[in-house]
């Protein structure tokens, strides 16, 4: 994709940011509101023209203001993710997670599944291999909140995937490096035809301990990635370096 200039990123950031929260195009007028910009509504109206023409945004109506494409929230992921963090309510209420984990690891999977999905207000899912045991939770009661669920299609995608995790749990390490937490946006999930979801995930493999898993949020493509990403990488981190 092309380099944006400083003005540009800020811009589709503030357009980015502004249709997590709002679930509606936005204008130029919109975006001066805010007050992020001390530039004429014309110039921001050029700006976003050019962020169109360079494939980081679309316009659904002629009339309507933008929306951020694929491409635009790839490009969001990989430049913000690692200034993310938890937030230090959320620090606080985790604080004791560790000792969870290494006291009763299926009743700390139960909590990181609820924490997940509560946080990042998406469906939440771990998949583990603990010895013989095959565990698989979910929780997928926060995306009701979400219009794009009110879709057949997307709830439709929404399901395949989780079936496909479940069937597939021994391919998530090959999908996500172990270690390392991923964003699959639309069509980067190669589960099934997916054009419409987001998937944030980590996936673990301790062999002295023997156990393996991943832990996941899924949600529509607008997520709040600010909130998920940081909630995945927590959580991975525990899980991948207790073994006791």
């Amino acid at each position: 994709m092309r380099p944006l200039s400083s003005r540009q990123q800020d811009i589709l950031d503030a357009i980015i940011e502004q249709y997590i929260g709002n679930v509606v195009p936005i204008s130029s007028e919109f975006l001066q509101k805010v007050g992020r910009f001390n530039v004429s509504s014309a110039t921001l109206r050029a700006e976003m023209a050019a962020l169109e023409r360079f494939g980081y945004l679309v316009q659904p109506h002629t009339s309507a203001g933008r929306i951020p494409t694929d491409e635009a929230y790839r490009a969001f992921v990989e430049r913000q993710a690692k200034g993310w963090s938890l937030s230090d309510k959320i620090k606080e209420k985790l604080s004791g997670f560790a000792n969870m984990w290494r006291r009763d690891k299926v009743q700390a999977l139960e909590r990181a599944v609820d924490e997940t999905a509560a946080y990042s207000h998406g469906a939440s899912i771990v998949g583990m291999m603990l010895g013989d045991q095959a565990i698989f939770l979910q929780r997928l009661s926060n995306l009701r909140a979400q219009p794009e669920f009110h879709s057949y299609e997307v709830a439709s995608e929404m399901l395949g995937v989780i079936d496909a995790l479940q069937k597939r749990r021994a391919d998530v390490s090959d999908m996500a490096e172990p270690g390392i937490t991923r964003a699959f946006i639309g069509r980067d999930i190669r589960m099934g035809r997916v054009n419409s979801l987001s998937m944030i995930v980590r996936s673990w493999r301790n062999r002295p301990a023997g156990y393996s898993g991943f832990i996941a949020t899924i949600g529509p493509i607008r997520m709040h990635y600010e909130k998920a990403f940081p909630a995945i990488d927590f959580f991975g981190d525990i899980f991948s370096t207790f073994d006791e």
